[in-house]
C-alpha cells in the first residue's frame, strides 16, 4: 500500500513530460520534469527516404539524481505531422502506447515496464515512429526543418542526426552548421550536438541551385504634354542569380547596367500616354557566391550617407565604432530590433536607421536592413540594399512587406577578403531564429540594387496603377532547362559604296537578343581591302538581354583602277558577321570628276550669257 501511494505520488509528480510543437515544417520537443530529479541523455536519428518520409528514432536515457524517485510514464505530443508506425521498448520488451488525436496534434503515452530505483539508477527506452511530410522537394531543392530541442541545458547529452539520402544533392543551407558530416553507400548523415543547436531549429536545404519563373508587370504613364524618357529595373544578376528572359513587351529601345549593376530599360512614352510592360522569364539563383563576377568595384560610394543611411549621426558612429564587423553589426541588429507584426501589408512610412533606433519595436524588413547599412557603413564596410521577391510557406517565420508588391528587403555588403557581395537577411534570422549571415538560403531573387541611391531605382512592383486588384509580381517554381545562348545580332551602318581614298566613319551595332546575358564579349573587325583606322579589338564587359552596344569604326581605300567588293568582317564572341562595299574605281571617278567640273563651266557660262542680255542696250 505505501509503495502504491508512493507510486502515485511519483506519477504525479515526478513523470517526464516530452511536449513536442512543430517548428516550421518539424516536431519541437521540450523536456519538462522536475528540477534537479533527473538527468536526461538522448540520440535522435531521422532516416529520411526518397519520398521525404522520416524514420525517428529516439534512445533516451533517464538517470536518477535521488535515490527515492523513479519515472513511470512519458508523453509526447506531435502537433501537424502526419504521424504513423508508432512504437517503443525497453530492454524487457514493447512499452504499452497510448496514441490520442486531439485536432491535428497526435499524443503519445508511454507506460514504463520497470521502475528504477536509486541514486545514478538509468532507465533506458526507445521511441520510434514516422513522419510522412519530414521533408519537402519546393522547386530543384529539398527543404528539411528538423525539431528544435529546448531546454538542453537540462541534459546531460544530446545529439541529432539526419540522414538524407545522397540523391537529394548536395547541402546548400545549412542552419547551424553541423559537427560533423560522414556518407555511406546511399545516405550523407548530418550530426550535431546540443552545444551546436543550443535553442535554434536545425533547417537544411539540399540542391545546387533553385528556379524560378516570374511575370512582373509596370505600369507607366506620362501625364505631361510632351514626350518623356523614363527607365525601369529589370532584374539582372548578381553573382548568387542568373536571368533568363522569355521576353519583355514592348521592348525597350536599349538595357543599360548602371554603377550598382541595376538593368535598366529605356521607353519613350508620347504625351499623356500609358504604357503596360510585362517582362517574363526565368531566375537560377546558387547557394553559394559566383566568384567570377565581383572584382571590379567603385566601393567609396558605397560608404556615403543617403536617406535612411545617417552614417554621420553621432549614435550611429559610436554603435559601429564598437561593433566594427559585419558579423557584429548583423548580431546588433538581430538582437535589438523587434519585428512589427502589426506593419505587415500597409503602406508604412520609411523610418531609416536613426529613426528605428529609437522605435526598435516598430522594424520590418526595410528597417532591418537600413540599419545594417548605416552601421556598416559607418564602420568603414561597404553596403548596399537589395529589392527583391523572398519564398516563404510561413510569414510568421519569414514574414513579408506587400504593400506595394515590393515582397522585401534585405541587404549585402562587400568582402574585401573575398572580393564580392555578401548578402544576409538580418529580418529573417531575427523572426525565424535561423543563421542567415554566414549563408544565405535560395529563396531571395533581387529586382533591384540600392547602393548609390537608397530609393532608386524603383523595384518591380512599385508600377502599380491606383486602386488596382490584384498582384503585378507573379513568382513561382520552375522546372530547369538546358541554358540556352544568348543570340546575338550585328547591324552594319556603313556606305553601301565609296571611292578609292575616301575617308569613311560609320558604325557597327551589336545588339544582344537574349535570352541571358554575355560577359567579357571579345569582338574583333578586320577587312583586307580596307585600312580600318579604328581599334580593330575590343571586350564588351557585359551585354545584357536587348542591350545594344554603338562601335565606331573609320577606314580608307587605297586608289584602285577597277571596281571592287570590299568585305568587312566583325567576329562577335566566336561568331561571324559580314558586310560587303562597292568600291568606284578610279577612271570612274575622274569621270565623275570631270563631268561635274563641265558641268559647273556650263552653268556658269550660262549664267554669264543670260546676265549679259539682261542688261540695257546703250
Amino acid at each position: 500500500m505505501i509503495r502504491r501511494i508512493f507510486s502515485s505520488l511519483v506519477y504525479l509528480l515526478l513523470a517526464v513530460i516530452f511536449g513536442c510543437v512543430l517548428a516550421l515544417t518539424g516536431p519541437q520537443f521540450n523536456l519538462a520534469y522536475a528540477a534537479g530529479e533527473f538527468a536526461t541523455t538522448y540520440d535522435i536519428t531521422y532516416e529520411v527516404n526518397e519520398q521525404g518520409k522520416a524514420v525517428v528514432v529516439s534512445d533516451i536515457s533517464l538517470i536518477n539524481k535521488l535515490s527515492n524517485i523513479y519515472a513511470t510514464q512519458y508523453q509526447l505530443t506531435l502537433e501537424r505531422g502526419d504521424i504513423s508506425g508508432i512504437l517503443a521498448w525497453d530492454n524487457k520488451g514493447a512499452i504499452k502506447t497510448e496514441v490520442e488525436k486531439q485536432d491535428e496534434a497526435t499524443l503519445i503515452r508511454l507506460k514504463f515496464n520497470d521502475q528504477i530505483v536509486g541514486v545514478g539508477k538509468n532507465l533506458r527506452f526507445t521511441l520510434k515512429y514516422e513522419i510522412s511530410d519530414f521533408a519537402k522537394k519546393n522547386g530543384q531543392i529539398w527543404e528539411i526543418a528538423v525539431p528544435r530541442i529546448l531546454d538542453l541545458k537540462e541534459s546531460e547529452v544530446a545529439t541529432v542526426a539526419v540522414k538524407v539520402p545522397l540523391s537529394f544533392g548536395s547541402p546548400a543551407f545549412i542552419s547551424p552548421l553541423p559537427n560533423s558530416t560522414s556518407e555511406t553507400k546511399f545516405f550523407q548523415i548530418l550530426n550535431f550536438s546540443k552545444e551546436r543547436i543550443g535553442d535554434k531549429p536545425i533547417i537544411i536545404a539540399l540542391g545546387e541551385f533553385q528556379i524560378f519563373d516570374f511575370s512582373l508587370t509596370y505600369h507607366l504613364s506620362n501625364s505631361k504634354a510632351a514626350p518623356v524618357f523614363t527607365k525601369i529595373a529589370f532584374p539582372p544578376d548578381t553573382n548568387y542569380q542568373k536571368i533568363a528572359y522569355n521576353g519583355i513587351q514592348p521592348k525597350p529601345e536599349n538595357i543599360e547596367v548602371d554603377g550598382d549593376g541595376n538593368w535598366l530599360g529605356t521607353y519613350t512614352l508620347s504625351p499623356l500616354e500609358k504604357k503596360i510592360v510585362r517582362a517574363t522569364g526565368k531566375v537560377k539563383i546558387w547557394a553559394n557566391p559566383n566568384t567570377e563576377r565581383g572584382a571590379k568595384q567603385d566601393l567609396k560610394k558605397y560608404l556615403t550617407p543617403q536617406s535612411y543611411w545617417e552614417v554621420e549621426d553621432p549614435e550611429i558612429k559610436k554603435l559601429a565604432a564598437s561593433l566594427k564587423t559585419p558579423e557584429a553589426i548583423y548580431n546588433y541588429v538581430v538582437d535589438n530590433l523587434n519585428y512589427d507584426f502589426s506593419k505587415v501589408g500597409l503602406s508604412n512610412e520609411r523610418l531609416g536607421a536613426q529613426a528605428v533606433l529609437k522605435k526598435k519595436n516598430n522594424a520590418i524588413c526595410l528597417e532591418f536592413t537600413d540599419l545594417f547599412i548605416a552601421l556598416a557603413r559607418a564602420a568603414g564596410i561597404p553596403a548596399r540594399e537589395l529589392n527583391g521577391f523572398a519564398y516563404t510557406e510561413n510569414p510568421k517565420l519569414k514574414p513579408l512587406s506587400a504593400a506595394t508588391d515590393i515582397l522585401h528587403s534585405w541587404p549585402e555588403f562587400y568582402d574585401t577578403n573575398k572580393r564580392l557581395w555578401v548578402q544576409i537577411d538580418p529580418t529573417w534570422g531575427k523572426t525565424s531564429g535561423v543563421d542567415f549571415f554566414h549563408k544565405l538560403d535560395l529563396s531571395h531573387f533581387v529586382f533591384a540594387i540600392h547602393g548609390a541611391d537608397s530609393r532608386y531605382p524603383p523595384a518591380a512592383g512599385s508600377y502599380r496603377e491606383e486602386n488596382a486588384v490584384g498582384k503585378d509580381i507573379k513568382v513561382s517554381f520552375g522546372e530547369y532547362k538546358e541554358e540556352k545562348i544568348p543570340e546575338i545580332n550585328v547591324i552594319f551602318n556603313l556606305p553601301k559604296a565609296i571611292f578609292p581614298g575616301q575617308n569613311v566613319s560609320g558604325s557597327i551595332l551589336v545588339t544582344n537578343l537574349g535570352p541571358g546575358a554575355l560577359y567579357n564579349v571579345p569582338i574583333s573587325i578586320e577587312s583586307r581591302s580596307l585600312s580600318l583606322s579604328s581599334p580593330v579589338e575590343m571586350t564588351i564587359e557585359s551585354l545584357v538581354p536587348f542591350a545594344q552596344k554603338e562601335i565606331p569604326v573609320s577606314f580608307n581605300r587605297r586608289i584602285s583602277l577597277k571596281a571592287e567588293t570590299a568585305k568587312v568582317d566583325v567576329l562577335v564572341n566566336g561568331e561571324n558577321f559580314s558586310y560587303n562595299l562597292q568600291i568606284e574605281p578610279i577612271l570612274f571617278q575622274l569621270l565623275l570628276i570631270l563631268l561635274i567640273s563641265a558641268s559647273l563651266i556650263v552653268i556658269i557660262v550660262l549664267s554669264a550669257k543670260a546676265r549679259r542680255l539682261s542688261l540695257p542696250q546703250q
